[in-house]
């Protein structure tokens, strides 16, 4: 219940983003002091087929003009010693005998690579894309699969990495025997999922496809 009466205090308490950003500079304080001081957590990665790589996208100029600050920590190993990513969760406790205080809880999720704001494609598809390439090119079957909230950047990074598989591909490809026909055969589909339905959108007129477990 919301009154035209509400006293400061109660739109201070209610509204977490409001309260987050008039004291930005107190978090930015502790995110400030938590990466001087904090070494990288190491989180050996278990052998397997999935690797799972986090990649931060940097703050929108809207974004900071809004007020907004990075609470993200990518701490990357680039070895099999493994990656984390840090959520800095910035909120206020009670705590006893000093009232409400100001804390930062530093949430570590542990990952197979973890690329900072500044990273470039190029190196995102040297680390994630590259190695599905390498699989795919001597037979075997690769995925390449992002997930994220919209605006997180799904579609700036796998464009690029859609090029860069392109460009090494066929370079591949035309590595060619001088009488023989080129030493890597390419073919593509190309689907769209939407919702339950799937269209296969090399065909003309968008027609429906089927995905079923099994050939027949």
């Amino acid at each position: 219940f919301f009154s035209h009466n509400m006293t400061n205090d109660v739109v201070y308490n209610v509204d977490k983003r409001t309260e987050r950003k008039m004291d930005a500079d107190v978090y930015v304080r502790g995110i400030t002091k938590y990466r001087s001081m904090a070494a990288p957590p190491s989180h050996p990665v278990p052998a397997g087929q999935v690797n799972v790589c986090i990649r931060k996208r940097p703050l929108f100029p809207y974004e900071i003009e809004r007020g907004e600050f990075d609470v993200l920590t990518c701490h990357s190993s680039g070895d099999a010693n493994g990656s984390t990513v840090v959520v800095h969760k910035c909120g206020q406790e009670l705590k006893p005998m000093r009232g409400v205080v100001k804390v930062v809880d530093n949430v570590g999720f542990p990952c197979t690579e973890a690329f900072g704001a500044a990273a470039t494609n190029e190196a995102v598809y040297r680390a994630a894309g590259k190695p599905l390439l390498r699989v795919a090119a001597a037979g075997g079957t690769a995925t390449c699969l992002m997930f994220g909230q919209t605006g997180s950047g799904k579609t700036h990074t796998m464009s690029a990495i859609q090029h860069a598989v392109a460009r090494d591909i066929f370079a591949t490809s035309d590595q060619t025997n001088s009488t023989g026909p080129p030493a890597v055969p390419v073919s593509v589909v190309y689907f769209e999922l939407l919702g339950k339905r799937c269209f296969d959108l090399l065909e003309d007129g968008r027609r429906e496809a089927f995905l079923r477990e099994a050939a027949d």
